[in-house]
This record gives structure tokens, sequence and C-alpha cells, in this order.
């Protein structure tokens, strides 16, 4: 990746080159538990880039791979990079990796999916040119482990999420990004080739307090009142001062509050996780028809759904649209993230 400079500050360029090493084999979750052969070794960012070396892995017909080197300026329809040339404050790279010198479909008719799983690594450079250090907001999208020179960053953003971006103050000069990139069916799947993904995005941030944008979580509004006392917002210290906050005020004319008109309409509730996080579930509250008995009281229906699903999704919030004067109050609750265990 190259940070440019086009009118005398730091600017954002493109990921240009990348040295990759794999596949080794991996189980099943098994890569948030180490198990990386190249630790026997001294680890990936002991190794220097060295085309003639081989190493062992039971993945390849002959038992051994070797590095690999790609550049944006070539496309490969199993082993690629490709990434969006343009200079500016933000740039987004997308690197897909595949490997078609190993016959996948072969293995996976011996070990079934689980030989589709597999981990590599990958080597760019980070090279900022200017005067001044810059500090930036790296996003690494399904991406487990990496490091930055000789700062190790764990379980970043495997999923996705965008959540918490590594902030960065970075020197003037080159530095080196290593990634891990790994392969798990559970969650690409075992249709196709299986390749890697990872979606690499950096932005310079100027700084001070920043708001993460889409990370606003409110209860919803149901005549005029809030269904929850609690909400949040994921605010970035993009300074080398710490920054403390006296306190917050709600500004009523401005927000992104969903306001309902009906008590009966299925609404967002918040509540205080045991993490000490803000989360929430949809409330389904019996119908006007179904509180028409003798009943004083009504049972409440907990509705697990599956993993992946948004809990404030429409298709949550109208499933018993069919069934409308259910005598139940229904809770839908969400994960901490759509892979299910965590709430």
């Amino acid at each position: 990746m190259v940070l440019k400079s086009t009118n005398g500050s730091n600017r954002l360029g493109v990921f240009e080159q990348w040295d990759v090493l794999g596949p080794f084999q991996t189980g099943t979750r098994e890569a948030t538990w180490g198990a990386d052969p190249l630790e026997a070794l001294g680890g990936f960012c002991s190794l220097k880039c060295d085309p003639q070396a081989t190493y062992h892995s039971s993945l390849a017909p002959d038992g051994l791979v070797s590095w690999t080197r790609h550049t944006v300026e070539e496309y490969f329809e199993t082993d690629s990079l490709s990434s969006s040339l343009s200079y500016a404050d933000a740039v987004t790279t997308r690197l897909v990796v595949g490997f078609s010198s190993i016959d996948w479909s072969f293995l996976q008719t011996i070990y079934g999916w689980a030989a589709l799983q597999w981990q590599a690594w990958a080597r760019g450079v980070v090279r900022i040119v200017g005067d001044e250090p810059t500090s930036i907001l790296l996003y690494t999208d399904n991406v487990l482990e990496y490091w930055v020179d000789i700062d190790h960053f764990f379980g970043v953003d495997i999923y996705g999420y965008r959540r918490a971006p590594l902030l960065l103050h970075l020197s003037p000069g080159e530095h080196i990004l290593n990634l891990r990139l790994v392969r798990d069916v559970r969650s690409t799947g075992a249709i196709g080739l299986p390749t890697v993904s990872i979606q690499l995005k950096a932005e310079v941030c100027s700084s001070g307090l920043a708001g993460l944008s889409d990370s606003l979580l409110l209860p919803e509004t149901v005549s005029g009142i809030p269904a929850g006392r609690y909400g949040s917002v994921n605010l970035l210290n993009t300074s080398n001062d710490w920054i403390y906050i006296r306190g917050i005020e709600c500004d009523n004319r401005q927000g992104d509050v969903n306001c309902l008109t009906r008590a009966r309409d299925p609404h967002k509730i918040t509540f205080l996780h045991p993490s000490s996080t803000v989360s929430y579930a949809i409330l389904r509250p019996p119908s006007v028809n179904a509180c028409v008995s003798e009943r004083t009281s009504m049972p409440i229906l907990l509705i697990l759904h599956g993993a992946g699903l948004d809990a404030a999704s429409w298709q949550v919030r109208s499933m018993l649209d069919p069934l409308p004067d259910l005598p139940a109050w229904f809770l839908f609750p969400t994960g901490v993230t759509p892979w299910s265990g965590d709430d």
C-alpha cells in the first residue's frame, strides 16, 4: 500500500504488491487457537521471501508449497489481487487468494468439505510519502490476525463487521504488513473454488474524537415513549491523548429514531448486556383481539431464529403476521454477532 502526497500532505494510494505463502491445512474453527505450522520455524514474520524456499504442506500435490508474488497490475482467476487504482483520502482494496495449483476436487472426494479449509499468509508494504507522521484507520474485513511491523493484532475483524478499525500512527517510510488468511467452510461455504476474499480499507483521519458510521443503536419509540433506557454509539479517539467524556446531551431536533404510532406493532427494545454493552431485541405484543379475554396475564415466548439473521429485519418482525391474535408476548433476541452462541 502506498500513501502518496499530492498536495503537501500525506494521501492514500493503493495496495501494490503482495507475497503469499500457503496453503496449509487447518481444522474447523481451529485457527483461533493458533495451529500455524510456520510457528515451528519461528513464525511467518521471521521468514524472508525466497521463491526458491519450500515448506511442508499436506494440501500440496508433492507436499511442498512456496512463495508466490502478486501485483495489482495483474489479474488471476483463482490466485488474484484486484484493487481500486485511485489516490484519495481513502482507498479500498480487495485481495482474493485461491491456489489454482491445488487439486481441491480430488481432496474433497477423500476428506469431504473439511479438505476445503486452509490457511496462508500474505505480506505487503505500507509506504508513507511525506514529512509528517500520519494517522490512518485500517479496516481488515475477514482477517483474523495480522502484524504491522513488530506489533501484533489478533481477533480483529474475522466476520467483517467494521465496528472497530485499527488506528495506526505511522511515520514516513515503509512498514511491513503481514496478514493471516483463514478459510473456514462454516463461514464461507463448500460450493465452488475454496478462495478467501479480504477487503482492506485505509483512510486518513484527523486528530480528535470520531463516531463510527452505522454504529448508532437506539430503542424505537412507541406513542412517543422510548422502548428502552439504553443507547450506544462507537467512538474512536484518533489522537495521542486521553479524551474524557463528561456527559451526553440529546438533540431532539436530530436523530435516527424509528417512531411507531401503534403500541401493538413489533418494536425494538434495548437493554444492558452482561458484557456491559448495549444489546437489543424485538418485542411483539399481543394484539387487541388477543387481549379481549378473561386472562389477566399472558406467557412470554422466546423465538430463537437462526444465526446470521438480524432480529430487526422485516423477516423477523413479520414472521407471525399470519397468526396475529396469538395470546402471548413474543421476544426475538439478537446475538452480539450473527454467529450465535454469544448472547
